[in-house]
C-alpha cells in the first residue's frame, strides 16, 4: 500500500510540475505494459524533506544537486518485459553508448550504460531483466560510477523497483 501512495504522490507530481520530458519518456509513457516515473530535480530536492519509508534520503540528498532527472521504467508482464528488452537492445546497438558493467546471476542479467550528452554531463542507464520481470532506470546528470551505485540502492521499492533481483 506504501508503494503505491508514493508511486500515485509521484504520478501526481510528475503530471502538476514536470512538462519538460525527454524524448524516450513520451515514448515510453505511450507503452501502457510499462509503468512509467519521471522524477525532476526540483522533485528529488523535495524528497529529501518528506518522511518516506523505502527510500535512503541519505543517499538522495548527497546526489540531489548532481541529479538533473531520473526515469524509472518497469514491466511485470510479458509485453512490457518484451518492450523493456527491446529498448536494451537499442541502447546496446548505439555506438555512443558504452557498456560500463554486465553481472548475469541466475535471477537476472543487470547491464549499466553511459552515453555522454554533454561536457560533463552524461546519461547512465540501469537496465535489470529477469524471468518475468524487466527494470529500467535512466539518470541524467553530472554523475560517477559510485553516484550511480548509490542511486540503484536508494531507488529500490520506488513502484515495485526490483534492482538486484530479489
Amino acid at each position: 500500500m506504501k508503494r503505491l501512495k508514493i508511486l500515485f504522490l509521484f504520478i501526481l507530481t510528475v503530471n502538476a510540475v514536470v512538462f519538460a520530458q525527454t524524448d524516450l519518456y513520451s515514448r515510453c509513457e505511450k507503452e501502457k505494459s510499462i509503468t512509467s516515473v519521471y522524477i525532476s530535480q526540483a522533485m528529488l530536492q523535495m524528497m529529501v524533506n518528506e518522511n518516506l519509508d523505502n527510500i535512503d534520503k541519505g543517499a538522495i540528498a548527497m546526489l540531489k544537486d548532481k541529479i538533473d532527472n531520473v526515469l524509472i521504467l518497469n514491466a511485470k508482464n510479458a509485453k512490457g518485459v518484451k518492450f523493456l528488452s527491446g529498448l536494451r537492445r537499442e541502447f546496446m546497438s548505439n555506438k555512443k553508448r558504452e557498456i560500463l558493467m554486465r553481472i548475469n546471476d541466475p535471477n537476472s542479467d543487470v547491464v549499466i550504460f553511459r552515453f555522454p550528452i554533454g561536457e560533463d554531463k552524461s546519461q547512465f542507464a540501469i537496465s535489470v531483466l529477469g524471468k518475468d520481470f524487466a527494470t529500467m532506470v535512466v539518470i541524467e546528470g553530472i554523475l560517477t560510477l559510485e553516484d550511480i551505485a548509490r542511486i540503484s540502492k536508494g531507488m529500490e521499492g520506488i513502484g515495485g523497483v526490483k534492482i538486484h533481483g530479489k
